[in-house]
């Protein structure tokens, strides 16, 4: 298995993240003033058939907990129209990145069902590829020559 490579100045603070981490969510609780009035954008990319279930949970999860915004209202709220959650509440709005099949799956049986709206980023020059140009499209571009269009997964098949 391949190990991730961090540039060296990142090190030092990978490092430190079990350490400031755990600091930071204490020294937060201990804060007296209110949460901010925002909300948090959750960036997805492929969602491989095996890890739907689990995908599942987290939005629901989010739903009940935290909510979720449309796209619409998340416009209307950056616009400084609308309303705001209530206090205590940071509503994600969720978003996927580059356009996998595997998304459209989820979209379809996962956030459809449950009637949640979400922001999806393709590629368009990419998505109009087919086989093994796409496949060579999406090592280059998305994947930035880290991985070779023969070392990409079946399930990593960019949405028509």
């Amino acid at each position: 298995m391949a190990t991730q490579q961090y540039p060296t100045w990142l090190s030092p603070w990978y490092r430190l993240g079990p350490v400031l981490l755990p600091a930071h969510r204490i020294l937060s609780r201990l804060r007296s003033r209110p949460p901010s009035p925002g909300f948090r954008v959750l960036l997805f990319h492929d969602i491989p058939a095996e890890r739907l279930t689990r995908f599942e949970r987290l939005v629901r999860y989010l739903r009940d907990n935290h909510g979720l915004l449309t796209p619409d209202e998340c416009r209307q709220w950056l616009a400084g129209e609308g309303n705001r959650p209530t206090a205590g509440r940071e509503p994600c709005l969720l978003t996927f990145d580059d356009g996998f099949g595997s998304q459209a799956r989820a979209a379809r049986e996962v956030l459809g069902p449950l009637g949640i709206s979400a922001v999806f980023f393709v590629c368009p020059s990419l998505v109009e590829l087919d086989g093994e140009a796409q496949r060579q499209g999406t090592a280059a571009n998305i994947f930035d020559g880290r991985r070779a269009a023969a070392d990409l997964p079946r399930h990593a098949r960019l949405m028509s």
